[in-house]
């Protein structure tokens, strides 16, 4: 198996990936069956409990931009039509 170049952002989407395919994201079974993500995992994110937050906060702002609904609205004034977007949060 050749090397991958690893950044932040590409262990991030490698466990995602996992997650996806419902593997497990517990350190001993990312470490049977890929040494080279475990390593990443400490080197570029900081550990398992630090990736486990960042994917949590993804998940929770995913969340919050499903929930959003956009409104446009048209105002007419004397000179010209303006188009209005309001984001509005769905609870």
């Amino acid at each position: 198996m050749r090397s991958r170049k690893w950044t932040k952002e590409k262990v991030i989407e490698e466990v995602e990936k996992r997650v996806k395919e419902g593997k497990s994201i517990k350190y001993q079974d990312i470490a049977k069956e890929d040494v080279g993500l475990k390593n990443a995992i400490y080197n570029y994110v900081g550990g398992i409990n630090k990736l486990k937050q960042i994917l949590k906060e993804r998940e929770e702002e995913r969340e919050k931009e499903d929930n959003k609904e956009e409104v446009t609205t048209y105002v007419e004034t004397k000179k010209e039509v303006k188009k209005i977007v309001i984001e509005i949060n769905i609870i």
